[in-house]
């Protein structure tokens, strides 16, 4: 590159001093940057060398007081000879199992694209898992392409190495990682047995891993009693580097038998996942002891049983233990035998019979053999039997005013065999004579087997009142109470005559009974009576006459001398107790 320095009439000038600088594109110029202008006005550079990076490149000519100052000279950086290939991934952590695509461009020395299209490429990779075209061709850009798809298996480091045009290049290491989490599968613990109440052996493991299999860290898993009681420690857990989720520790529960403990992620396939563990046994510590009723009726017998059992009651095998049995209270019920052995489940039976009475019994085993144990029974409470017999409670040979109750309400008592009462039976009371009324005729026994009406009204008339109480079957049935309907207060006269058809001016004899409000008869003697007519004419003897021991005061009273009259002689005493007659009627 030269420049030409000129007058201000475009004379050349020579002698002036030029500058020659790069200013893009790198590259450099040889000495001669700082030239002086010949005879013609000319000053070149002596030479200019492009930068390594094909495109445009510029360098300037600088003499500051010039006008167009500085000037600048443009050039293009083609590329060289092909000398390489430049090979490049789509991607340099794929999942295992995953596609990339690879690339490799043609280059000159420099890294600058050579586009030559139509190049036949053959690819190779280093280790052979995973699979390519093994050959492709450069396009139009000088770019050849392959698909590459890794193996299975995570963390394997893939070389991959192309050769074309005489010349070979390598991608960057492409290493493949692992997948999301997938499946949850059994690693470790399953199936075991352990003494109930303790822990398992080996702590429950899970595998977590990608869909190709590939362990999978830092998933969150959690374990958890399914069934058979027991408890998890560090139940909520995650995998480890290895893929692998353990739980603290898995304590089985106390009952003999299967027991289940679940490991979830419910993201994952196969999630739930059981775990199964028998729990074992213990060491026998006492006896549970049962009834074979717990109700029997007073005097019956039962069959109780102890079996030899763990301290939660887990059934212990052992044969042939002497077992002692005792009883609470000792004064009633018997054993078929005081001791008794247990048989190859590790259970001793004996017959207990109760006594008559009706009594909370608790029976006791015990044994010393291989260590002292006992166990006893939850109460036997004997009950009356059948109702048998019906009793009077209460209520007989009362006695009351007419058309009153009596003060105690009849009852009776319902009795089994043995002489205990017996609840929940009908008996049904009825007036049998003497009138009255019952209300609550039919009564049931409570627990004291007893029964009572709710009340008994005697009749009106006095005298012998009776009341029955029936159950049919019973012995004793029905039974009879009496009670005695007494006279109550005067309050009235009954007042008669001797003859009611009476010849005028003749006589007949009055009597006037002093009686309660129903007619019975009142025996109060002395009670004065002050005796009154209706009617024209007749006269007492006396006007006032006394009661007698029965209570009957008499006067005699001739009546009218007209024929035809009518005559009600009327009877009367202190506190308007008082009383009339019928009608006595005159004749000729």
């Amino acid at each position: 590159p030269a420049v030409l320095v000129t007058d201000a009439n475009n004379n050349p000038v020579s002698g002036v001093a030029v500058n020659f600088a790069v200013a893009s594109g790198g590259g450099s110029v040889a000495t001669g940057a700082a030239a002086t202008t010949n005879a013609s006005g000319i000053a070149t550079v002596d030479s200019w060398t492009m930068g390594t990076a094909h495109g445009a490149n510029t360098m300037t000519a600088t003499s500051a007081s010039l006008t167009g100052s500085p000037l600048t000279f443009t050039a293009t950086g083609v590329a060289g000879a092909v000398t390489q290939w430049l090979v490049t991934s789509s991607s340099y952590s794929p999942v295992a199992g995953a596609a990339v695509t690879v690339s490799a461009q043609l280059a000159d020395q420099y890294g600058n694209e050579v586009t030559a299209s139509g190049v036949p490429v053959a690819w190779t990779k280093s280790p052979t898992s995973g699979s390519f075209a093994a050959t492709t061709t450069t396009n139009a850009s000088g770019i050849a392409t392959v698909v590459f798809t890794a193996g299975i298996t995570a963390n394997t480091s893939y070389a991959v190495t192309i050769n074309g045009s005489g010349k070979t290049g390598s991608c960057a290491s492409i290493v493949t990682t692992v997948g999301p989490a997938f499946r949850i599968a059994l690693s470790v613990g399953n199936g075991q047995s352990a003494t109930v109440n303790t822990a398992v052996t080996t702590d429950p493991a899970v595998l977590v891993t990608d869909a190709n299999n590939n362990p999978v860290s830092g998933v969150a898993v959690t374990f958890a009693v399914a069934s058979g009681g027991g408890s998890v420690i560090g139940g909520s857990t995650t995998t480890n580097a290895s893929g692998i989720a353990t739980v603290g520790s898995w304590t089985l529960g106390t009952v003999v038998g299967a027991n289940t403990m679940t490991a979830t992620n419910a993201s994952l396939t196969g999630s739930p996942l059981t775990f199964t563990a028998t729990g074992l046994v213990g060491a026998a510590s006492k006896y549970v002891v049962t009834s074979s009723g717990y109700s029997p009726i007073a005097g019956a017998a039962v069959t109780v049983s102890a079996q030899l059992a763990d301290q939660y009651g887990n059934a212990v095998a052992t044969n042939g233990i002497t077992v002692t049995w005792t009883k609470s209270p000792t004064t009633s019920g018997s054993f078929a035998s005081g001791t008794t052995s247990t048989n190859s489940s590790g259970v001793a039976t004996v017959v207990f019979t109760t006594g008559t009475t009706v009594t909370t019994y608790a029976v006791t085993a015990t044994s010393s053999s291989g260590g002292a144990r006992t166990g006893t029974s939850p109460n036997i409470v004997s009950v009356a039997g059948a109702a048998k017999n019906l009793a009077v409670n209460a209520g007989a040979g009362q006695s009351a005013t007419v058309g009153t109750a009596v003060t105690t309400d009849p009852a009776v008592l319902v009795t089994d065999t043995n002489g205990n009462p017996v609840s929940g039976v009908t008996v049904t009371f009825a007036v049998a004579s003497g009138g009255g009324s019952v209300i609550g005729g039919s009564a049931t026994t409570n627990a004291s087997g007893i029964a009572a009406v709710g009340s008994w009204t005697l009749g009106t008339t006095h005298g012998t009142n009776t009341l029955t109480a029936t159950v049919a079957g019973l012995t004793g049935s029905p039974l009879t109470f009496t009670a005695t309907g007494a006279t109550g207060a005067a309050a009235k006269y009954v007042v008669a005559s001797n003859d009611y058809s009476v010849k005028k001016g003749t006589t007949v004899t009055i009597t006037a009974q002093l009686t309660d409000q129903y007619g019975n008869e009142v025996t109060t003697s002395g009670t004065v009576v002050t005796w009154t007519k209706t009617g024209t004419g007749g006269s007492f003897a006396s006007n006032t006459t006394n009661t007698n021991s029965s209570g009957i005061a008499t006067v005699v009273f001739t009546v009218s001398s007209t024929d035809r009259v009518k005559h009600v002689v009327t009877a009367t005493s202190a506190g308007g107790v008082t009383g009339d007659s019928p009608e006595i009627t005159t004749t000729r």
